[in-house]
């Protein structure tokens, strides 16, 4: 009996690690899971990780808990959009966001109202049940994508129980970012700007993206006219997404790579010294990995490496460079002794910073900075900010609650001083402080507070040998928040759920284990 509850765990495990990687994988190549079709796909893997996670646990007779609020936190922030959605009393409602209160019963904010005209008679509030988020369907599709995203944390969490299962996470990233970065390179080369280098979005077959899709991905639209002629009230308006130069198969254009690959380049070069580190061998290198088969893995991560920060510095520039280059000093550097590499880690490590270098120099000589469908949102200074002082307007009417989780395209044409609008705030965390307010604020900081407060115990508790793959995940965490600060990034699910993935091997290090470091005996 015992054997056989043993083989059940087992195909338990290999089924999760198919799921995880179905869903990072397959959101990816899914057109960065902002395809009509990908949100019923996630949802079905998404159940079929919480069956196998209560199987597992009813199979065992017991339930590990970790101590961990990270969980409790992204519960409460599906209660906070919860909320949001719930309609309250007009007395409460005006407590809570006046100018929500204002939009839903007046049609009109307030503020902008007076702003033009201190003397305008604004008309009578209807007195019922509101929202405090501004738009409900948006916000019921943030609640629906961001469970799917905590189930990806908690099973990650869970699964990561050895440095095995880890890597099949870091490993599905990995691989997104080295497919993203071939397939990208190939476009560039070939000045071919679709999605995949051939579907263009609104014209592809069925199951490729529409132009609502396109609308709905990070990015910008024009409201341009249908036609000259129109109703009585002048010509009909329709929105026209903005067509970017797409990498790879992401919608969301130079962008959305940016977004992966801030996880994908650091985890790149900590897989990499992971590999070529001796663990305890006294093996001459060449040797050791050739009989263990690991040659071609070795050229293959270099070459992501290499190319993958040439191809991030050439689309990003020198102000979005700037984490990147943090990300992958952090990775390769400190672990350097600890892993018996030393200056061969410090090597691989300059080799990726030059590579990153190089990239930044070809994006100012050749250009590409000027070419608005090869530039991403805040590459450009005056242009990040111009979009980060709209948000910031936002913030200061809808203090409290924010305007609603997932909302930011419908609220902030309202605010833009520039034609085209875009859907968002070119800063995942000051969009999160636009939709959320003060509440979220402080879901956000009693997160980051308790990583901060856990990193120090949690490093002393890893092994010297194994502080180089706690330097990667600290390192892809600090670059993917640091980039998350100066640009979008969860906007694209593709890029939340492998996120959430990462982020849940690090929640596991950080609230006491060790084991994701391990190698299984």
């Amino acid at each position: 009996m015992g054997t056989f509850r043993t083989r059940i765990l087992e195909w338990t495990d290999r089924l999760q690690a198919a799921l995880l990687v179905a869903m990072l994988v397959g959101s990816a190549l899914a057109f960065g899971g902002a395809v009509w079709w990908w949100r019923p796909v996630a949802a079905a893997l998404a159940v079929g990780l919480v069956v196998l996670g209560f199987s597992r646990v009813a199979i065992e007779g017991r339930a590990r808990i970790r101590l961990s609020p990270l969980p409790i936190l992204g519960v409460l922030a599906l209660g906070l959009a919860a909320a949001q959605l719930t309609p309250v009393p007009s007395g409460l409602a005006r407590r809570l966001s006046p100018e929500s209160r204002s939009l839903h019963s007046r049609g009109i904010l307030t503020g902008l109202a007076l702003q033009d005209d201190r003397a305008a008679e604004l008309p009578e509030a209807l007195a019922s049940r509101t929202p405090t988020t501004v738009d409900r369907s948006a916000t019921l599709r943030w609640l629906f994508d961001a469970s799917i995203g905590l189930v990806v944390l908690v099973t990650s969490a869970r699964f990561a129980r050895r440095l095995g299962r880890t890597m099949v996470i870091w490993g599905s990233v990995v691989a997104v970012f080295g497919l993203m970065t071939g397939v990208g390179l190939v476009q560039l080369i070939g000045d071919a700007p679709g999605l995949w280098g051939f579907i263009t979005p609104g014209r592809g077959p069925s199951w490729a993206p529409s132009t609502l899709d396109l609308l709905a991905a990070p990015g910008a639209s024009v409201l341009r006219p249908l036609a000259e002629e129109g109703g009585a009230l002048g010509p009909w308006m329709l929105a026209r997404p903005d067509r970017p130069f797409f990498i790879g198969g992401l919608l969301g254009g130079p962008g959305a790579y940016l977004a992966i690959a801030a996880l994908g380049l650091p985890l790149s070069l900590t897989v990499l010294l992971q590999v070529l580190a001796p663990r305890g061998s006294r093996e001459p290198m060449a040797e050791r990995i050739g009989r263990a088969g690991l040659g071609p893995l070795v050229v293959l991560l270099g070459v992501v490496v290499l190319v993958g920060a040439g191809l991030v510095g050439a689309l990003a520039g020198p102000m979005l460079a700037v984490p990147f280059a943090l990300g992958l000093a952090l990775a390769g550097v400190p672990g350097a002794r600890g892993t018996g590499l030393g200056w061969l880690a410090v090597g691989v490590t300059l080799l990726g910073l030059t590579g990153l270098g190089t990239g930044v120099a070809i994006h100012r000589l050749a250009g590409l900075g000027d070419d608005p469908k090869l530039s991403p949102i805040t590459a450009e200074p005056g242009r990040a900010a111009d979009l980060w002082r709209g948000s910031v307007e936002v913030v200061k009417d809808f203090p409290l609650l924010g305007t609603g989780l997932g909302t930011f395209g419908r609220i902030h044409p309202s605010y833009k001083s520039t034609d085209p609008s875009p859907t968002t705030a070119g800063s995942s965390v000051l969009q999160w402080l636009v939709e959320s307010g003060m509440a979220g604020g402080a879901i956000l900081a009693v997160a980051g507070l308790w990583g901060l407060g856990r990193l120090v115990r949690a490093w002393r508790r890893v092994g010297s040998a194994d502080r180089a793959l706690a330097c990667g995940l600290v390192a892809t965490a600090g670059c993917f928040v640091g980039f998350a600060a100066v640009h979008w990034a969860v906007e694209l699910p593709a890029v939340a759920l492998a996120a959430c993935a990462v982020f849940g091997t690090m929640d596991r290090w950080l609230s006491g284990g060790t084991d994701l470091f391990v190698e299984a005996a």
